[in-house]
C-alpha cells in the first residue's frame, strides 16, 4: 500500500508545514550571510579608496576583522540551520526508520516462533474434533462410501451449533484418509445435480468425487511426528497445492495413528506475533 494515501491529513499538514519551515530557515539563512559577505566587501572597498599609499596597517587590520567575524558568523549560522532543520526532520526520520526495522524483526519472530512452537501444541487432539471413522468394511473400499454418509458427517452434533466446513475422514484403527472441504462436496453435488434432477447423494460415492477432483484423497493432507514443529508442519502442508491440513500421527507417518489434527489457520494463528 501506498504510504502517501494511508497518511492522515494532519500527518500531511504537519509534513507541508515541515517542508515550509525548511525553506524559510534555508532562505533567511542564505541572505544573512549574503548580507554579511556584501558588506564585508563594500566596507574593504571604501577602506582601500581611502587608504594612502603607504597605509597598509589600516587595511591589514580590516581584513583581520572581517575574517574574525565570518569565521564566527558563518558557522554558527551553519550550525543553527542544522539543528533546526534535524530538529524537525528527526522524528520523522526516526519513525521510518523505526518502521522498517520492526517490519523486518516481525517476519524473523513469525518465523522463530513457529519453529519454537512444537505441532503437538496446535490444534485439536483427536479426542477434540469430530470425524467420520469408517468401518471395517468400509475402510477396505473406500472409495465406494456413498456421500450421503459423508454429507451426514458434516452435520454438528449440536443442532444450534453450524455445520461443519472441513471433515477429517479416518479408516479403521485411525488412520487418516482425507480431510474434505463441504465447499468442495457441495460443488461437486451442485453440478451432478443440474445434470440429473432425480439423483441425489445417495446416488454418488466417493470414488465419483475423485474422478472429479483428482487431489482427493491423497493430497488433502500431510502428516507428521510428535516431535515436530510448526515449521515443519507448514513447511510440508505447502509443498502440497491445495493442501490445508495436518495430521499428527504416532509416528509421524501417513499410515500412523492419528492424535491431532492442525488447519491452516491455526499454523497462521501461530505464526502471530
Amino acid at each position: 500500500m501506498d504510504d502517501s494515501k494511508s497518511q492522515t491529513p494532519d500527518v500531511k499538514e504537519e509534513g507541508r508545514l515541515r517542508a515550509e519551515i525548511a525553506k524559510l530557515i534555508t532562505r533567511w539563512a542564505f541572505l544573512f550571510i549574503a548580507v554579511v559577505a556584501l558588506f564585508t566587501l563594500i566596507a574593504a572597498g571604501f577602506y582601500s579608496y581611502h587608504a594612502k599609499p603607504d597605509d597598509t596597517k589600516r587595511g591589514e587590520f580590516f581584513f583581520e576583522v572581517a575574517k574574525y567575524l565570518l569565521g564566527i558568523i558563518l558557522p554558527v549560522v551553519a550550525g543553527w540551520v542544522g539543528t533546526v532543520l534535524a530538529f524537525y526532520y528527526g522524528k520523522e526520520n526516526f519513525e521510518a526508520g523505526t518502521r522498517s526495522v520492526t517490519a523486518a524483526a516481525s517476519v524473523l519472530t513469525s518465523k522463530d516462533k513457529l519453529a519454537s512452537t512444537p505441532a503437538s501444541t496446535l490444534g485439536m487432539a483427536r479426542a477434540d474434533f469430530k470425524a467420520l471413522s469408517l468401518t471395517a468394511d468400509e475402510s477396505k473400499k473406500p472409495e465406494e462410501v456413498p456421500l450421503d454418509r459423508i454429507e451426514a458427517g458434516f452435520t454438528a452434533d449440536n443442532p444450534k451449533d453450524k455445520p461443519y466446513e472441513r471433515l477429517p475422514v479416518l479408516l479403521a484403527g485411525e488412520i487418516p484418509y482425507m480431510v474434505l472441504h463441504k465447499s468442495t462436496l457441495n460443488s461437486f453435488l451442485v453440478d451432478k445435480k443440474r445434470a440429473d434432477k432425480e439423483k441425489d447423494a445417495k446416488d454418488y460415492t466417493l470414488g465419483d468425487l475423485f474422478g472429479k477432483v483428482d487431489y482427493l484423497p491423497k493430497n488433502s493432507f500431510v502428516t507428521v511426528g510428535p516431535l515436530a514443529t510448526a515449521v515443519d508442519a507448514k513447511t510440508l502442508m505447502e509443498k502440497v497445492e491445495n493442501c490445508a491440513d495436518v495430521f499428527v500421527t504416532a509416528d509421524g507417518k501417513p499410515n500412523g495413528v492419528v492424535t491431532r489434527w492442525i488447519t491452516n489457520v491455526d499454523l497462521l494463528k501461530a505464526a502471530e506475533i
